[in-house]
């Protein structure tokens, strides 16, 4: 048994006393670090979750842009999770119609936490042909090429020009992709190239994206007055009419499960302002006056062999298909040229756009507009880029182009 003195006994207890207190110091400050160390981790994870409220606002903004970016104003109180977002949209002072600011604000816990962007939409007429295979033979063409991957150039009277914007080949093909057949020359500002001659080294430039028409969307956006099965139209049908806000008669129609054959006879007219969608192939021909304006696309190919607005150079019309698009494309002697007036858009999604071909008789096929295809042969063709600014197209490419800009910061 421990014997303490009577002398030492007031040093000892002093001592516990002090070791008593010294632990409960400890011991509180362990407990306030992990009280505050708690509270810094209740805050952080606060943070991200705000954060990832916020920022899902910012994804909500860029699909509703994505789908009409001319839309600004307001999504409010929108729920997620535990808490919820508001976002506002508004455009640019400078650019209104190219350049939007979206701020989404989350709120979780009566705290909140704003994210911003600035996006812009590119103009869609930055090219007369975009495409990652371009083959060019007999071509003369008004305006800018680009071509992502691979570029044939065949025959000698390729020819690129000035026009709406500088005749210019910018490309970024790797040297074995830049393909020149027997005697392929391009002349450009006044310069041949050739296999002797390659392009310069500073027209390599970054891919560019390829614009793109959702055919679903595009369905689930209108309302569509729908017929199945296939249609052959001499002239335009009388439904699917819907009146538009400036007062003209557009038509929205869908054919469902089948082909599509617009063939107008000697003196007959098909006029026809709206958007048809064919869920199959659809062809452009016969031998009467076809005028267009507004959209045809097709699930299937999609081909011309007869002229498009010959007589109403004021319209502008796209024509797309998921897979291949051809103009004149039958390799045949006939000596007719078809002739596109005002402004037309070629697209195809998943297939080649053909214009023309090598066995064309009589002068070039002239056409005014642009062409975005994975895959584009234009032979004997005289293209120029479009005269507007791809304006009248907006709305079926409500993304083409969109980018963040700038992150702003919270």
């Amino acid at each position: 048994m421990l014997c303490i003195p009577d002398s030492e006994r007031g040093s000892v207890l002093i001592l516990l006393l002090l070791s008593t207190a010294v632990l409960q110091l400890l011991a509180a400050a362990l407990m306030a670090n992990a009280l505050v160390e708690s509270r810094i981790a209740r805050q952080q994870e606060l943070g991200l979750r705000l954060h990832y409220i916020a920022e899902a606002g910012l994804e909500q903004a860029l699909a509703v842009k994505k789908i009409d970016f001319g839309f600004t104003g307001a999504l409010a109180a929108v729920p997620c999770g535990e808490g919820s977002y508001s976002v506002v949209i508004t455009p640019d002072p400078e650019e209104p119609q190219w350049k939007h600011r979206i701020e989404s604000t989350g709120e979780l816990d009566g705290k909140y936490l704003t994210l911003g962007v600035i996006v812009e939409q590119r103009e869609l007429a930055g090219a007369v042909l975009l495409t990652d295979d371009l083959t060019v033979w007999g071509a003369v063409i008004s305006g800018a090429v680009h071509c992502n991957h691979r570029l044939s150039i065949l025959g000698a009277g390729n020819c690129l020009l000035d026009g709406a914007v500088p005749g210019e080949l910018g490309h970024c093909c790797r040297p074995e992709r830049l393909c020149w057949g027997s005697g392929g020359v391009i002349t450009i500002g006044g310069n041949r190239y050739s296999e002797q001659n390659p392009l310069p080294g500073e027209w390599h430039r970054d891919p560019q994206p390829l614009p793109e028409i959702n055919l679903e969307q595009l369905i689930a956006r209108y309302h569509f007055t729908r017929k199945s099965g296939s249609k052959q139209w001499r002239t335009a049908p009388d439904y699917g009419k819907v009146p538009d806000q400036d007062g003209r008669e557009r038509q929205y129609l869908h054919i469902e499960h089948g082909d599509l054959t617009i063939c107008p006879d000697p003196g007959e007219s098909f006029n026809f302002t709206g958007i048809i969608a064919a869920d199959g192939n659809v062809s452009i021909g016969g031998s009467g006056t076809i005028e267009l304006e507004g959209l045809i696309i097709s699930g299937g190919s999609l081909t011309v062999t007869n002229g498009v607005n010959a007589a109403a150079g004021n319209r502008a019309v796209v024509l797309a298909a998921e897979g291949d698009l051809k103009v004149f494309g039958t390799p045949n002697d006939s000596t007719e040229n078809p002739f596109f007036g005002g402004d037309l858009l070629l697209l195809s999604r998943g297939g080649a756009v053909t214009i023309g071909h090598q066995r064309m008789k009589g002068e070039q096929l002239v056409m005014h507009g642009i062409i975005f295809a994975k895959k584009i042969a234009v032979c004997n063709c005289n293209l120029t880029l479009l005269s507007g600014d791809g304006g009248s197209w907006s709305e079926y490419f409500p993304a083409y182009g969109m980018v963040v800009t700038e992150w702003l910061q919270p």
